[in-house]
């Protein structure tokens, strides 16, 4: 089963709603960040699901050359690999709001998207999908 834990996010599967969930610990670095999102790709595939749950609140404000990075690079590997939606559990961070919201506009090819404030109701609306 793949899990992954390091000093800025965890992530693993949920068999309950066929998601990856991962949950930045921390404001990653720009290695951190671009390491974490690919390791989310990693889980896609090896549990063969496009659905992913993120819990984003204390990930920080992404830097906007790592905001370029996932709409350029991370976007299309991550469709490649089949994803095809998530479910984010938004910072109070007004920074991280921004910078997340603004990749998620900028997504194109994403078919499931939705915002909450916990990562109960997350994992309820993404296990219906």
């Amino acid at each position: 089963m793949f899990q992954i834990a390091t000093g800025y996010i965890r992530i693993e599967y949920l068999a309950d709603a066929n998601a990856v969930f991962s949950n930045w610990l921390t404001p990653p670095s720009s290695q951190e960040f671009r390491e974490g999102m690919l390791a989310i790709i990693d889980a896609m595939q090896e549990h063969k699901t496009g659905k992913v749950i993120s819990d984003t609140c204390n990930i920080g404000a992404i830097d906007p050359i790592d905001q370029e990075w996932t709409l350029a690079e991370w976007t299309p590997k991550a469709i490649g690999a089949g994803y095809r939606g998530i479910a984010i559990v938004i910072s109070s961070d007004i920074f991280a709001q921004i910078s997340v919201e603004d990749i998620m506009n900028n997504a194109e090819d994403v078919q499931l998207l939705k915002y909450f404030d916990n990562v109960d109701e997350a994992r309820e609306w993404m296990a219906a999908q």
